[in-house]
């Protein structure tokens, strides 16, 4: 038997199922903002009364405010969210190491943008990659990968 395993098998189940995962752990990501953002609104709301009334024009983007604090520290502390965390997902930069909380932002933010200039047709992107890698990925050299798997052949 071979205890050798070539680099190519490794990446291939590094990216085993990534795509279905990232889905998956995007939506608990919603979840886990949508939940959060309550306690802030009932925050904004408190500070209302004692700004006169200033705090609350915080509402307008309080969903962006809360989401990017939300990936900035769990991006930071681990290099995945929650919901990455949940499904066996991991960020890493092109070397291998972690990422940052601000670099994790700055993924967010590039993801949403492009989304948004592309009407969504961004999605399709790893359909069509060898390394099933996202445009902000590739643009910011991130790569995702099924953290699970990785352990269960080392």
């Amino acid at each position: 038997m071979n205890d050798i395993i070539s680099p190519d098998l490794i990446e291939k189940i590094a990216l085993q199922s990534v795509l279905r995962r990232r889905i998956v752990a995007y939506f608990i990501d919603i979840v886990i903002i949508c939940l959060l953002i309550i306690p802030a609104a009932i925050l904004v709301f408190i500070l209302g009364f004692m700004t006169f009334g200033a705090a609350w024009l915080l509402y307008f983007y309080l969903w962006a405010l809360v989401a990017l604090c939300y990936i900035g520290v769990s991006v930071s502390l681990n290099s995945q969210t929650v919901g990455m965390g949940f499904v066996g997902l991991k960020m890493s930069n092109s070397e291998g190491a972690k990422i940052g909380g601000l670099l994790g932002i700055l993924h967010s933010i590039l993801f949403y943008v492009l989304f948004t200039l592309t009407s969504g047709v961004i999605i399709l992107v790893p359909l069509f990659t060898k390394n099933k890698r996202m445009a902000h990925d590739m643009l910011l050299g991130i790569s995702v990968i099924n953290e699970r798997a990785i352990k269960d052949i080392i």
